[in-house]
């Protein structure tokens, strides 16, 4: 016995969820992919006795008959593939890799929706025509302020601290001319992206890209690896299936790194065209970008007039009121005054 009880117990955990070890084996030289529970090969790697295994070598080849538990043979079943631990870390990437592709591009699909929001809205274009409008006004009597044609984008997060004597203000005034030039506007569902996107740190996406690459570059060199210890490649299917998937996986690797280099130099783009100086917070971190407009458009929307609901009767046809309604009260005024009527008659003749 070479493996510890700790060893063997975890072992044993891991393995009662795998297949047998033909089937196992026969998986591994395919490098299959459906049959194979991605989770049980991660599993597998994370046990796998890599300091005992030439102890365990030693003394199988000094006593090739000697008994061994369940989970030492299992490995003494697998040792004789060349190069078995990296085809099992080759084997992982490729069960992990379209997770990994999907969560990445994921990640940059909502950066780019966020970006495209925040420049081409036609909404935020109407709502800053309507600012500058508003600040052309206030600066009437300036005649070098007059005619801006732009602002610094600070403004809008300013617009509630001024007011008129009757309290109203220029946020209140924006949300208005907003909701007369756009009426059916629904602002937190079109700002949606913009929203989501202070959850969105670009400096963490790439980190996400860089392990993305690295995983690949690392996948390259373990098929290096194991072609080299292949003695017999007409036996062996491993180069048949990595070239192709390896093929796949350099083009979605370059796609996914050139989309987030993409998306930095439109990072930049847009704080140049908000006039955001590069030392700005807002300039260094999308997440503070993002909040910085999602706060405007969240007080805009606070400060949109609320549409009046109709009354319950605004639909009634008035002849309908008359012959109805108000026909319906004077009966039961009419009721009324009889009974009163005939009370007093009572008290009368008493």
């Amino acid at each position: 016995k070479v493996f510890s009880s700790e060893r063997t117990r975890s072992m044993a955990i891991v393995m009662s969820k795998m297949p047998p070890l033909d089937t196992f084996k026969g998986l591994l030289l395919k490098l299959d992919r459906k049959e194979i529970q991605r989770d049980s090969v991660a599993a597998f790697l994370n046990v796998w006795p890599a300091e005992e295994i030439p102890s365990l070598k030693e003394e199988h080849a000094a006593d090739p008959k000697a008994q061994w538990d369940k989970q030492e043979e299992f490995i003494l079943g697998l040792i004789g593939i060349p190069a078995i631990e990296s085809r099992l870390r080759i084997w992982k990437f490729m069960l992990e890799y379209p997770d990994m592709l999907e969560f990445v591009t994921g990640l940059l699909r909502d950066l780019e929706l966020a970006f495209s929001v925040a420049r081409n809205s036609p909404t935020l274009l109407t709502i800053l025509g309507i600012v500058l409008k508003l600040g052309n006004i206030l600066n009437a009597s300036s005649a070098a302020r007059n005619r801006a044609d732009g602002f610094n984008i600070e403004t809008i997060s300013r617009l509630n601290n001024l007011a008129d004597n009757n309290k109203r203000t220029a946020l209140n005034f924006v949300a208005e001319r907003l909701k007369q030039k756009l009426p059916e506007i629904n602002l937190l569902k079109e700002f949606d992206p913009v929203i989501k996107g202070q959850r969105i740190n670009i400096n963490d996406q790439e980190k996400q890209v860089k392990i993305f690459g690295d995983g690949f570059r690392d996948l390259e060199t373990k098929k290096n690896f194991v072609l080299k210890a292949i003695t017999d490649p007409s036996t062996d299917p491993f180069e048949s299936v990595i070239t192709p998937f390896i093929a796949e996986a350099k083009t979605s690797v370059e796609q996914v790194q050139n989309k987030f280099q993409g998306l930095k130099k439109e990072f930049v783009s847009i704080c140049e065209f908000y006039r955001i100086n590069s030392d700005d917070d807002k300039a260094k971190s999308t997440e503070e970008f993002f909040k910085f407009f999602s706060a405007f458009v969240e007080q805009i929307n606070k400060a949109l007039p609320v549409d009046k609901k109709p009354s319950r009767m605004a639909n009634v046809p008035t002849h309908s009121i008359k012959t109805g309604a108000l026909a319906a009260f004077g009966k039961k005024d009419a009721k009324k005054e009889e009974k009163k009527d005939a009370k007093n008659k009572k008290k009368k003749k008493k």
